[in-house]
C-alpha cells in the first residue's frame, strides 16, 4: 500500500464544509489575492509532517473520523455530545490537537525555546561582555517542532473539560471564515492586559472559538466569568447581529499562517478585504518575554507569553457582575481550578514540575527590558 506523503494539519473533512466539489475559496494575506477555486486537497498540508513512519498520521485520521460524525451532529442537528462521554473527550481532543498540530503552533514552540534561551544567556555573569551583542542573534529550534506542540496539546486538552460549549447559528448576510490555524483562544474578560499571557489552557475568562462551517461556529467559555442569555445557558445562540460575525472573522487574523478559507460568497470575499491587518502576526512573531532579576543574588524569573492584541466584543455574551469587579491586574493571575486539578492528574503535582514559589518571595525582582 502507497504511503501518505502528504499530511493535512486541517482535515479536508473540515475545509469542505467550508467549499463545494473538492475546492474552497481561499484568500492569500501576503498577496492580497482570491482564489475562487483552490482544491483542498492541496491546502494546509506538508510532506511527512508528522513522519515518515505514519503512526502519528494515522491516530490522527482515527480521531479526524469520530470529529467529523460529531461536529456533523453539530452542525447539521444542533447536537452536542453529552457531558461526560467519550464522543465529548473526542471533541475535546480533536480541538487540542488541531490547535498544536499546525506548522504554525511549531513556529510558536520554536519563539518560545529561542526566547528562553536568550533570556538565560542574559543573565549577570552567564555571558562574557564582549559576547553579550550577540546574544539576540541566536537561535534555537526543537528538532520536530510540530510534534513537540502536538505532544503538549495532547496533555492540555483534558483542561478544557470544564468549558461550557454554545453552538453558534449565523442568521446575517455574512458567513463565516476559517484558516490554516482555525482554532481560537482568547480572553475578553483580561483584555488590556499585556505584561502577561492570558490564554493558557487553565486560565479563568478562556474562550475557544472554532467555526465548523460558514453558518455555524463552537463557542466554548469559562461559564464563572461568562453568560449567555438567561441563567439556564443554552446550547444555541442565533446570530443576528452582523458586527458579531465580522468580529468572529476577524479572529482568524490572530492565528492564521497566511491563507483565509471560505465558501467564495461575493459578500463574504469584500469583508475579508477589511480584516484588521494589524492583527495578522506571522508565526512566532506573536511571542513576548518578560525577564526581572535579582541583583543580590545574580537571578533572574522569565516569563514567556504569546501577546494578544485582538478584542472579540460580543453582543450575545457578557461578564458577569462578580468577575467584572475583579481589577484587571488580578484577572490574568486567575485560574480554572477543576483545569488546575486535571493537569496535576494528567502531568503531575505542579510542585514536581516548578519551581518552588516560595524561593521567589520576599526577594528584590527588578524588571529589565528583554
Amino acid at each position: 500500500m502507497a504511503q501518505n506523503k502528504n499530511h493535512h494539519f486541517v482535515p479536508q473533512f473540515y475545509l469542505r464544509r467550508f467549499g463545494a466539489d473538492r475546492f474552497v475559496a481561499l484568500y492569500n494575506i501576503a498577496r492580497g489575492q482570491h482564489v475562487p477555486r483552490a482544491s483542498i486537497a492541496g491546502q494546509c498540508q506538508r510532506p511527512y509532517l508528522y513522519g515518515k513512519d505514519q503512526v502519528i498520521e494515522k491516530a490522527l485520521c482515527e480521531l479526524e473520523g469520530a470529529a467529523a460524525r460529531i461536529t456533523a451532529d453539530i452542525v447539521e442537528r444542533h447536537q452536542l455530545p453529552a457531558e461526560p462521554s467519550k464522543e465529548d473527550a473526542a471533541l475535546l481532543h480533536f480541538i487540542s490537537y488541531q490547535w498544536g498540530r499546525t506548522p504554525a503552533a511549531g513556529e510558536i514552540a520554536n519563539a518560545m525555546v529561542t526566547k528562553m534561551s536568550r533570556a538565560i544567556l542574559k543573565a549577570p555573569g552567564v555571558v562574557p561582555d564582549d559576547l553579550r551583542q550577540h546574544i539576540d542573534e541566536v537561535d534555537v529550534r526543537h528538532a520536530d517542532p510540530v510534534l513537540f506542540s502536538l505532544t503538549l496539546a495532547g496533555s492540555l486538552g483534558p483542561m478544557l473539560l470544564d468549558l461550557h460549549k454554545v453552538i453558534l447559528v449565523n442568521e446575517t448576510e455574512l458567513e463565516f471564515i476559517t484558516s490554516d490555524a482555525p482554532v481560537i483562544m482568547h480572553n475578553a474578560w483580561c483584555e488590556g492586559v499585556t505584561w502577561q499571557g492570558t490564554t493558557g489552557f487553565a486560565s479563568s475568562g478562556l474562550q475557544v472559538l472554532l467555526p465548523l462551517s460558514p453558518r455555524r461556529a463552537l463557542l466554548m467559555f469559562d461559564r464563572d466569568v461568562y453568560a449567555v442569555g438567561c441563567k439556564q445557558a443554552p446550547v444555541t445562540v442565533d446570530i443576528r447581529n452582523a458586527a458579531d460575525v465580522e468580529a468572529i472573522n476577524a479572529m482568524q487574523m490572530t492565528t492564521t499562517q497566511g491563507n483565509i478559507y471560505y465558501s467564495g460568497d461575493a459578500r463574504t470575499a469584500s469583508s475579508i478585504n477589511q480584516l484588521p491587518r494589524s492583527w495578522y502576526q506571522p508565526a512566532g512573531t506573536s511571542v513576548a518575554v518578560q525577564r526581572a532579576i535579582d541583583d543580590d543574588a545574580g537571578s533572574q524569573l522569565v516569563h514567556l507569553y504569546q501577546k494578544v492584541v485582538a478584542r472579540l466584543p460580543l453582543s450575545f455574551l457578557r461578564v458577569k457582575k462578580k468577575a467584572s469587579s475583579v481589577p484587571l491586574k488580578q484577572r490574568a493571575r486567575q485560574y480554572r481550578q477543576l483545569a488546575l486539578a486535571v493537569d496535576e492528574m494528567m502531568r503531575g503535582p505542579r510542585e514536581q514540575r516548578y519551581a518552588a514559589p516560595e524561593t521567589a518571595i520576599g526577594r528584590v525582582w527588578k524588571g529589565v527590558p528583554d
